[in-house]
């Protein structure tokens, strides 16, 4: 008697333990969540006042306390930013958010809107690793960014963007195969050109993949050089020695994606900033762009 006794009073006090640890387990989940949702609000937040052509960092974990995964989202129109976490204790999944001060946010990194309900989000971020996030301001809309611009390989780096006319066709382009952002002030648009020359006849071809952004027009001095179809865009340039060959791709504000090179011969590959100054680029590393 005495033992069922012993017996009884051990198990509930292993049921009150245990329900004590759950509640402790989510009260860890829930602060560590709310701290990490009010960081990207405040991120966003200071980076809208500050304006334009600004940009900040933050990191954000690998995952929630005990190692829960979980995603960011923007619904439209909604001055707000959620995170939301999954594998719970109680098997449901957790929402935590926090007010913006603008309703203009976008992204410029493949993992955007990849492995989430496009239908239910404007704009969804799963994380599955820790990420430097850059917040940019850009002409009013803060874009969550990779802390560059361009990656071949393991080199990263910043570019910055050509103001002024588009030119792929003059007298004085410069020898090889350059690629720069070129930023239109009058409608916002940024366009992602391309000029090549070449001492020698020269056969330039780009695949593009992982394209993110809205591509307004795709413009070249030759017909079918540089296409736009429902199987992705590419280009093949035939390009004639000593003279300018080029295209133009317009994005609307933001842009994203990858090439994949096709070069023959001894033509380099330049990416040109609005300086003035050149990165030598590698062609036959594929290049991945991100801007702003």
């Amino acid at each position: 008697m005495i033992l069922s006794v012993v017996i009884v009073i051990i198990a509930l006090m292993g049921i009150f333990l245990y329900q004590k640890y759950i509640r402790g387990d989510e009260m860890k989940i829930f602060v560590h969540g709310n701290r990490v949702v009010n960081t990207i609000a405040e991120n966003i937040n200071e980076i809208n006042m500050v304006g334009s052509g600004y940009s900040q960092y933050f990191t954000l974990p690998e995952a929630l306390y005990g190692s829960r995964n979980y995603r960011i989202s923007f619904v439209q129109n909604e001055p707000a930013v959620y995170i939301h976490g999954g594998s719970f204790v109680r098997g449901v999944e957790l929402t935590w958010s926090s007010p913006l001060s603008t309703i203009r946010v976008g992204c410029v990194r493949s993992e955007c809107n990849v492995g989430c309900n496009k239908t239910a989000y404007d704009i969804c971020l799963r994380v599955n690793d820790s990420m430097v996030i850059r917040a940019t301001n850009e002409n009013g809309v803060v874009y969550l960014a990779y802390p560059y611009n361009i990656k071949q390989g393991d080199r990263e780096d910043y570019i910055s963007p050509v103001r002024g006319n588009v030119s792929y066709t003059n007298e004085s382009c410069l020898r090889g195969s350059f690629v720069y952002v070129q930023k239109n002030t009058l409608d916002k648009t940024v366009n992602l050109v391309f000029q090549h020359n070449s001492s020698a006849d020269q056969e330039v071809k780009m695949d593009f993949y992982d394209l993110m952004g809205q591509i307004n027009v795709t413009r070249s001095d030759e017909p079918n050089e540089l296409n736009l179809n429902s199987s992705g865009l590419k280009a093949d340039w035939q390009i004639k020695a000593d003279e300018c060959s080029g295209g133009v791709v317009s994005f609307n504000e933001s842009i994203h994606l990858c090439i994949d090179p096709d070069m023959q011969g001894n033509v380099e590959w330049f990416w040109l900033n609005g300086d003035g100054t050149t990165i030598v680029l590698n062609k036959s590393q594929d290049l991945c762009l991100s801007y702003p």
